[in-house]
C-alpha cells in the first residue's frame, strides 16, 4: 500500500479501483503465478445467473429428496451437489486458500441435510452421539475433500469430461471402500456404535 498520488491517478486512468487492485492481489492467474489485474479478476470471480440457477435447483433436488423415507442410500443426494460445487471452484481458478474457504462453505452449507438424513440413528441405543455428528461428515466428506485437495495443491486444469470420470470412481468405488474402513474404525477402534 502507501502508493503516491500519482500511482492513485494512473491506476484510476486504467479503470482500476483501490479495491479491485487489493482483490487482484488475492487472485493470481494460475498458469504463471503472476498477478493479474483487479477489475479483471473480480469479473472472472462474480458467480453467473447460471451458477444462481444451478443452485437452486441443487437446494430444490435436496429438498425433494428430503420427502423420501429415510434409507441407507439417504446421502446419495449429497455427492451430485457436492461434485458440482467442487468443480466450480476449481473451475474459478483463484489461490488455494481461497478455493479451501468456498470448499468449506459448501461442506458446512450440507451439513443439516446430512445430519435430517441421519434421523433414524438419533434413536438407535447402538449409535453414539459422536457417531452421529462426528462420524457421518467424516464418512460422507473425506474422499471428496482429500481429492479436492489434491486438485487445488497440483493447480492443472482438468477438463469436464475427466473431472467426471473421476468423480464417478471416487463415488462408485472409493466412497464405498472408505465406508467399510470407516466403519471398521467406528465399531472397533472408537466404539462409537455397537453391532
Amino acid at each position: 500500500m502507501g502508493g503516491t498520488v500519482e500511482d492513485g491517478a494512473k491506476d484510476a486512468e486504467r479503470g482500476r479501483s483501490a479495491g479491485d487492485l487489493a482483490l487482484g492481489r488475492a487472485i493470481e492467474r494460475p498458469s504463471d503465478g503472476a498477478v493479474m489485474s483487479g477489475a479483471r479478476d473480480y469479473r472472472r470471480f462474480q458467480f453467473r445467473i447460471a451458477d444462481l440457477l444451478a443452485l437452486m435447483v441443487m437446494v430444490a433436488f435436496l429438498g425433494a429428496t428430503s420427502r423420501l423415507p429415510v434409507s441407507p442410500f439417504q446421502i446419495i443426494p449429497v455427492f451430485p451437489v457436492l461434485y458440482l460445487v467442487k468443480f466450480r471452484i476449481l473451475s474459478l481458478q483463484v489461490r488455494p486458500w481461497l478455493s479451501l474457504v468456498l470448499y468449506l462453505g459448501a461442506v458446512a452449507a450440507l451439513l443439516p441435510y446430512l445430519y435430517a438424513r441421519s434421523i433414524d440413528c438419533w434413536n438407535d441405543p447402538g449409535v453414539t452421539a459422536q457417531a452421529i455428528w462426528i462420524g457421518t461428515p467424516v464418512y460422507v466428506f473425506t474422499v471428496p475433500t482429500a481429492c479436492f485437495l489434491y486438485d487445488v495443491l497440483v493447480r492443472k486444469q482438468r477438463s469436464w469430461t475427466f473431472y467426471t470420470i473421476r468423480s464417478l470412481v471416487e463415488v462408485l468405488f472409493l466412497v464405498p471402500l472408505w465406508g467399510v474402513a470407516w466403519g471398521f474404525i467406528v465399531l472397533f477402534v472408537l466404539e462409537w456404535a455397537a453391532i
